[in-house]
Parts: structure tokens; sequence; C-alpha cells
């Protein structure tokens, strides 16, 4: 569990960094990010359900 909680704290720390580039993003890049991102969420909304999933799982784990 101590691998995988790592390799998601590193997901976590990607996330918010594809967020924060993400922003700077005008709106028409934006549009043809999401038109071609394998999945429905935008990175903004991804980073908060990763780092949501790190903190849940962050409070039950024990080392």
């Amino acid at each position: 569990m101590r691998d995988f909680m790592y390799e998601l704290f590193q997901f976590m720390k990607w996330s918010e960094e594809m967020k924060d580039k993400y922003s700077r993003l005008s709106d028409s890049e934006k549009e043809i990010v999401n038109e071609y991102a394998p999945f429905s969420e935008n990175p903004e909304k991804l980073n908060k359900e990763i780092t949501k999933w790190y903190e849940e799982l962050h409070k039950k784990v024990t080392y």
C-alpha cells in the first residue's frame, strides 16, 4: 500500500501541475484540450477528484 500511496501522491502533484497549465490556456485552447481528452472531466475537475481520492485514502491507511 505504501508504494500505491506514493504513486497516488505523485499523480496528485502531476494533476496539480496540469490544472495550473490548463488554467493558463485560452478558452479556445481549453476547448481543443477538452475535445480530445480521453475522459469527460477537464484537468481542474480531475485534480479535485484525485486530491480527494488521495486525502480520503491517506486518512484510512496506516503504514
